[in-house]
């Protein structure tokens, strides 16, 4: 059988067939195939036949091994039947294998005639539906020519295929470029779809794209002429302002709108592929009346005029003094400062429209990446071509380029308007002349800095550019950490000899500062973790950034603190001079002197009054955390003081309970002076009076060991032996003390 195969195969080969032009041969072989494969099928299944037989042999010996006791014959004969079956499965096999090559020769006979069959019917067929405008059919049998293998064509059938396929090229691309021209958007998927058979699918794709752009063209001009009515009332009204920033998100929303409305039909028609050429298409378009509506912006503000007026403004207020003095007699300058606002927030509100397009680009054109890497159309090669000329093309560099340039002269016009109004708001005004107009001056002076400082900030955050809002943070913080906080300083220098009022609102101002910066710190951060959840490298430089206003607020803390401090210190000397009448007054009294004490107190009602005297002018002024803070401090170094003044005191049991009396109206006094709990500051005092207290020294050790138990340990083991000793009653006596 393998023999007359052998002989078969060299009778007709594949070359043979495939050099047959002769329908009937064709067939007559085709027939003698199909017989010789009937035959090799019948063999197959007699082989199969004899393998079940086999196989039910080979079953039957399974139980043998327990039933019968010559293991070695058995094994033999198993040995045997399983030879054989190796034997005849391999036969199977090269049946199988012959049976396999026999199908694909008949099958590449069949597509040969086939492709016969069809030239035939495509030369008939695409000339008749030429003549009648059957377009759709003409393109199926194009499509259908280009399939077939071209060395069946004779040179004739070539010449007249080739002629209609250029003939429907030009019809089609015609029909398809005049439904464009004219908007028919059922002509225009039409004649798009019959773009594929005729392998023209990118052609197609670049026509139906300017068909999208044709559509954001439309919105374009009703944009362009609503600008040109607002410049025409303005110009009768002579007032009012062009609003660039709506135009130009409105123009940028439209193209969203299209790429959104049209997704789905363009991957349908085209896959994938198709949202790249026409994001393309549309992006181009966008990237040029952008940059002619930045280019508009810039020339109605006046926007090179502005910054050369802030240059000048910023040299003389350089050349003048530190402080830039406001009221400025050059007309030019107050005009740029009055048009800066409305520039500004136009500048940011572009900015903002540009930075959501872009993130709107960026998704689209990963979403694009992501299904043509999935698509099996496209070998790996040429998925990274597409993909490498979709990042290359989608790049709006010139674009990008203005609006650096933009928000570079923005930055530097928001800066100069923050520097202007932060200067002028620390710069007293002609008319204050007394020192309670001065001091109305200073009072207001912190407000009106940070109400501009958050205005700018405010804008900035609007143009949603990291990198704007990094530099405007730093920008900010230079501000507040140069001429603020010499202005600041000033004030709040104690040492500078200033009257009351001046240095509580020094101090009031350094406080404030750092309440505001947490608050500015809070206003920009938490919109820029919205913003930017999806970018956190932008949002880190952010953070970054806002942790320079951290070292600026410690800095106006410390210099609060300083201060504070200094003020307590310079009240010290006149404290000492009350406590010092305490060295005149004895605490070894009796019970009765103790009862006449609390009608007519020797000491502590005295003291507490002139603290009052002390505390009451300046805290009276100081807000309230300052007030808080100032007698806080107060109450640290008289307390210390008082446990100086107290160690040099011999007292009885009932000057023990003076002293416990002249304490607790102490705290009584400082509780009433702060919004914060005063126990913590009395501590030590208080640990010193039960110690007075005690009735026996046995009782010491074990009220010693309770403190420690609790964690509330504020006095040494030889501090308090000491403090024993200032009793009367123990005196030659030693406390013993584990």
């Amino acid at each position: 059988m393998q023999g007359r195969m052998s002989q078969h195969q060299r009778a007709v080969s594949l070359q043979d067939i495939q050099n047959m032009t002769n329908i009937q041969e064709i067939t007559r072989v085709y027939h003698a195939l199909l017989h010789e494969s009937q035959q090799l099928r019948g063999e197959a299944s007699e082989i199969e036949v004899r393998k079940q037989k086999v196989q039910e042999r080979v079953d039957t010996l399974d139980p043998l091994p327990t039933q019968l006791r010559n293991v070695k014959q058995v094994g033999s004969s198993l040995s045997v039947s399983i030879d054989a079956t190796v034997d005849l499965a391999e036969t199977i096999s090269v049946k199988a294998r012959e049976i396999d090559k026999v199908l694909e020769r008949v099958t590449q006979a069949k597509s040969h005639v086939q492709d016969i069959v069809d030239l035939n019917e495509c030369i008939d067929g695409v000339q008749d539906s030429l003549r009648k405008g059957l377009w759709e059919k003409a393109a199926g049998y194009i499509e259908r020519y280009l399939q077939i293998n071209a060395s069946l064509l004779d040179q004739n059938s070539k010449l007249i295929l080739e002629k209609a396929e250029k003939e429907l090229n030009q019809v089609v691309s015609s029909k398809l470029a005049t439904a464009v021209e004219k908007m028919e958007y059922d002509d225009i998927v039409r004649y798009a779809k019959l773009h594929i058979p005729l392998r023209k699918k990118v052609e197609a794709m670049k026509i139906y794209a300017r068909y999208l752009r044709k559509l954001t063209e439309v919105d374009s001009d009703k944009l362009r002429q609503s600008i040109n009515q607002s410049k025409r009332d303005i110009e009768m009204k002579m007032e009012g302002s062009v609003n660039y920033a709506i135009a130009y998100a409105k123009l940028l929303q439209s193209a969203q709108i299209k790429l959104k409305d049209e997704k789905r039909k363009l991957d349908e028609l085209f896959g994938p592929v198709g949202l790249f050429y026409t994001l393309i298409e549309l992006q181009q378009f966008i990237n040029v009346n952008c940059i002619k509506i930045i280019q508009e912006l810039t020339q109605d503000y006046k926007l090179e005029l502005q910054l050369q007026n802030a240059r000048k403004s910023s040299e003389q207020s350089q050349s003048k003094s530190n402080l830039f003095f406001g009221g400025s007699s050059n007309n030019s300058i107050r005009e740029t400062i009055s048009m800066l606002p409305a520039l500004l927030g136009q500048i940011t509100a572009v900015s903002q429209a540009h930075q959501v397009h872009t993130v709107f680009v960026n998704a689209l054109t990963k979403a694009c990446e992501d299904a043509i890497a999935k698509s099996e159309v496209y070998s790996s090669d040429e998925t990274q071509k597409i993909t490498q000329e979709m990042r290359e093309k989608l790049i709006p560099k010139q674009l990008d380029c203005k609006m650096q340039e933009l928000m570079s002269n923005y930055l530097e016009l928001e800066n100069f308007f923050m520097n202007h109004h932060v200067k002028n708001a620390l710069t007293p005004p002609p008319e204050v002349t007394t020192e309670e107009d001065y001091a109305g001056f200073l009072s207001t002076a912190t407000d009106e800095v940070f109400f501009v400082v958050q205005e700018s900030t405010n804008r900035v955050k609007i143009s949603a550019d990291y990198n704007a809002i990094c530099a405007f943070i730093n920008f900010v913080n230079f501000v507040l950490d140069s001429d603020y906080y010499k202005f600041v300083s000033r004030c709040a220098d104690v040492k500078a000899g200033h009257e009351m009022n001046v240095l509580v609102i020094g101090l009031n101002s350094a406080e404030t500062t750092v309440r505001y910066i947490s608050l500015l710190k809070q206003q920009i951060e938490a919109p820029c973790r919205k913003m930017f959840a999806r970018v956190p490298d932008s949002l880190q430089k952010i953070l970054a950034c806002l942790g320079s206003l951290d070292d600026t607020s410690k800095k106006f803390n410390v210099l609060l603190q300083k201060n504070m401090e200094g003020w307590i210190q310079s009240q010290k000397q006149h404290v000492l001079q009350t406590l010092y009448l305490l060295n005149s007054i004895s605490y070894e009294i009796t019970e009765q002197k103790f009862s006449e004490n609390k009608i007519n107190d020797p000491f502590m009602e005295g003291f507490i009054n002139t603290l009052k005297i002390i505390l009451t002018p300046i805290k009276s002024s100081l807000n309230e955390n300052n007030g808080s803070a100032l007698a806080e401090g107060m109450m640290r170094m008289i307390t210390t003081l008082f446990e100086k003044q107290l160690l040099n005191k011999r007292m009885n049991i009932w000057g023990a309970r003076q002293f416990q009396k002249d304490m607790m109206q102490l705290l009584s006094f400082f509780s009433s002076q702060t919004k914060n709990k005063v126990r913590e500051n009395f501590a030590r005092l208080q640990h010193i009076t039960q110690l007075l207290l005690v009735e026996e020294l046995s009782e010491v050790s074990e009220l010693l060991k309770d403190w420690e138990s609790l964690g509330q340990s504020h006095l040494t083991k030889g501090e308090a032996q000491r403090i024993l000793e200032q009793r009367v009653e123990f005196q030659g006596q030693k406390a013993v003390i584990y």
